[in-house]
């Protein structure tokens, strides 16, 4: 905070995030809106259901699926994706869609 607070104060807005995973924390600072300038991520299932799908840049055979499919959220890919562990096997040997 100390950080964020010199940089305010010079008039360079800035937001973080803080989260399990760097990944997560990123998608945190990003969800920042003031005046608050930190979120810190404790539930992580709930913090990353609602967020658009876009936000994780999947590649565009990935996309094309998830479009298929008519997922817009993470939430809604965590749901779908019982077996995540395996989805770059699938995608990768064209089975999914």
């Amino acid at each position: 905070e100390n950080g964020l607070t010199l940089l305010h104060s010079r008039a360079l807005p800035a937001t973080a995030g803080l989260g399990r995973t760097p990944l997560l924390a990123l998608y945190a600072a990003q969800q920042v809106r003031p005046p608050a300038r930190l979120l810190q991520v404790t539930d992580e299932s709930a913090f990353l259901a609602p967020l658009p799908l876009a936000i994780a840049r999947p590649p565009a055979a990935l996309r094309e699926i998830i479009e298929r499919w008519g997922l817009r959220t993470l939430g809604q890919f965590n749901d779908r994706c019982i077996w995540r562990e395996n989805i770059n096997f699938f995608i990768h040997r064209g089975s999914l869609g």
